[in-house]
Formats: C-alpha cells, sequence, structure tokens
C-alpha cells in the first residue's frame, strides 16, 4: 500500500492492454491507533483479535510490535468506506473485565451520500452540478473584437 499525505493511494497493476476504467472502490486500509492500551495486550495476536472490533486486520506497525514507540498500538485494518468508525472499543480481558481503549484514525474515508463517491462530501459533489458543462457553441465563438 502506497500513502500520499497519509491518505491511501490504490494503484492497479498495468499491462500494455488495460483499459482505464472507473474502478468502485468499497473498502480502504486505514491505520488505527489504540490509544491507552495496556502491553501485555501488545502481542500480534492480540492485536490481530483488536483490529477485528474494527475492521479486518491486516498488519501491525513495526514499531508497536518492536515495542518502540509506547504512547499506543497501531495496527493496519481494511475498513468499508460507508462503515461506522468507534472512537472506543471495548472486550474483556483474562480475569473477565472490562476493558476501553480509545481509537485514532490517522485518516478516515470520506464519502459522498449524493453520488457514493469517494474522497469528496455532498457540499462539494460535481455530479448534476454542471461544474465543466458549458454549452458547445459558447466555448466555439471567437472573441469580439468591436467596441
Amino acid at each position: 500500500m502506497f500513502l500520499f499525505d497519509g491518505k491511501p493511494v490504490i494503484v492497479r497493476p498495468w499491462e500494455p492492454n488495460t483499459k482505464i476504467t472507473k474502478v468502485s472502490v468499497k473498502t480502504v486500509p486505514i491505520w488505527v491507533k489504540l490509544v491507552g492500551l495496556d502491553l501485555k495486550f501488545w502481542g500480534a495476536k492480540c492485536l490481530e483479535k483488536l483490529a477485528s472490533l474494527i475492521g479486518k486486520f491486516v498488519r501491525v506497525d513495526d514499531l508497536t510490535l518492536d515495542r518502540t514507540l509506547l504512547g499506543f498500538a497501531r495496527v493496519m485494518v481494511e475498513v468499508g468506506i460507508d462503515q461506522i468508525f468507534p472512537e472506543k472499543i471495548n472486550f474483556l480481558d483474562e480475569l473477565g473485565q472490562n476493558v476501553t481503549v480509545a481509537v485514532e484514525y490517522d485518516w478516515l474515508p470520506v464519502t459522498c451520500t449524493k453520488c457514493k463517491g469517494i474522497g469528496h462530501k455532498e457540499a462539494q459533489c460535481r455530479k448534476g452540478m454542471g461544474w465543466n458543462s458549458r454549452p458547445a457553441k459558447e466555448m466555439r465563438q471567437p472573441p469580439n473584437d468591436r467596441f
């Protein structure tokens, strides 16, 4: 996965006969921070289970696995672009006690309710607004040189 400005860039393999078509994106990978998670839960299997409460687990950040930065655990999850993103997750620890962990997202997908596209909200939606639809006649007229 490639990131640009902290946002995922979706890339498809190119072949000489590839036809350029609009691809419908339903899921995207994002980085998630589990803030305040006790170190005893920082094992790869445990983080995988906790990440599955948010989306489909992809991987654990290397600094989290190495326990280099201890401020938060960071995992990558694949999420649906229109799903609900919890601010907290709850789980039971080995003693049966409820544990609540804050969830922070490096980036969240922005979706438009009008056109169902991603990357903009309804207020910025160009669909049906004619943002580049001036009549052809207007565009072909020569400039008026008369005063």
